[in-house]
């Protein structure tokens, strides 16, 4: 069960990843109403990502959920047979921008929400922003590296293959796979951070950046998003305006 997820955030999230070519919807006139949502055959390409995470040792981050099972999320959600579900990585950031959303509605104020090192923010910010320090790990105190910003709205999130890391068959390996050799990264990056509209959105970003590796500095140019990159030596390039 996952509650707390309201349907117009579902059929939002839903709606987008059939306006990128991800998901097919059909519409059937039963009541209740009952709409059916399939991956395309661009969607099936990405499958073997999640298959290679586990492979290469990430299988312990896995939820519950079993094939067939029913998920009540304010609408169904019905896992097909060989679909696993995954609620690290943006579902972290989507649940920030959430919580951020709520916290600010029952307060009636400005509120900054950080989930795992994932920030969202909502409502008005204090005088000189929302002060947030970026780091390889967001569990590091101030002695480690990293740098102290400031931002009025939106999010930041910080993607990094640095920090969760685990030996596999004599090997170091990490969580963001390469979709085109189906193993862990292996770029010039070891953190990547990104200002985005909101955290779902920054995460997104960071996530592409890393695998995009040489890359991402003129990817970032391209959509328009200030980002931070650090490299295996420590140097930091900086990309647009970031804060």
């Amino acid at each position: 069960m996952l509650p707390g997820i309201s349907t117009e955030q579902l059929r939002s999230r839903l709606n987008r990843m059939v306006a990128d070519g991800l998901l097919t919807r059909q519409r059937y006139r039963e009541v209740p109403p009952r709409v059916d949502y399939e991956l395309t055959d661009r969607a099936k390409q990405l499958m073997p990502v999640l298959g290679a995470l586990a492979r290469w040792g990430y299988d312990w981050a896995w939820s519950e959920p079993r094939p067939g099972e029913d998920i009540d999320i304010g609408a169904i959600v019905r896992l097909a047979p060989g679909i696993r579900l995954d609620l690290g990585a943006t579902a972290k950031a989507w649940a920030a921008d959430r919580a951020a959303r709520a916290a600010a509605e029952a307060a009636a104020c400005g509120v900054l929400v950080s989930v795992g090192g994932d920030v969202a923010t909502c409502g008005e910010c204090p005088a000189g922003g929302w002060r947030i320090r970026v780091t390889d790990d967001h569990r590091s105190d101030r002695s480690g590296e990293g740098q102290l910003i400031s931002i009025r709205s939106g999010g930041i999130a910080t993607s990094s293959t640095g920090v969760r890391r685990w030996a596999h068959g004599g090997e170091t390996m990490h969580h963001i796979i390469d979709p085109a050799t189906g193993q862990p990264v292996r770029g010039p990056w070891r953190t990547a951070s990104a200002a985005a509209a909101d955290c779902t959105d920054a995460n997104i970003a960071t996530t592409a950046a890393l695998v995009r590796a040489a890359a991402a500095p003129a990817w970032f140019e391209q959509v328009g998003l200030p980002a931070r990159l650090v490299d295996w030596q420590g140097t930091v390039t900086t990309v647009g305006r970031w804060p």
